[in-house]
């Protein structure tokens, strides 16, 4: 019995250590840029003025998307 528990517990740490590892999602769409643009206040007005031609949007996220040219 103790055997199993031990693996289990091990098992839960091994999946809990790969989910971290592998970090956040950025997106996968490579048209879209999620990365180090603040919070949705203003998003498309910012996106363009850091010269993103096609602005940007909250597309779901805390985080405002430019879009890329």
């Amino acid at each position: 019995m103790e055997k199993h528990i031990c693996q289990s517990f091990l098992l839960g740490l091994f999946c809990i250590m790969v989910v971290l590892a592998s970090g956040l999602p950025t997106g996968t769409d490579p048209d879209i840029d999620c990365t180090g643009h603040g919070p949705c206040v203003d998003c498309k007005e910012r996106c363009i003025n850091e010269g993103y031609k096609k602005g940007g949007a909250c597309l779901g996220f805390p985080l405002c998307c430019c879009m890329k040219n």
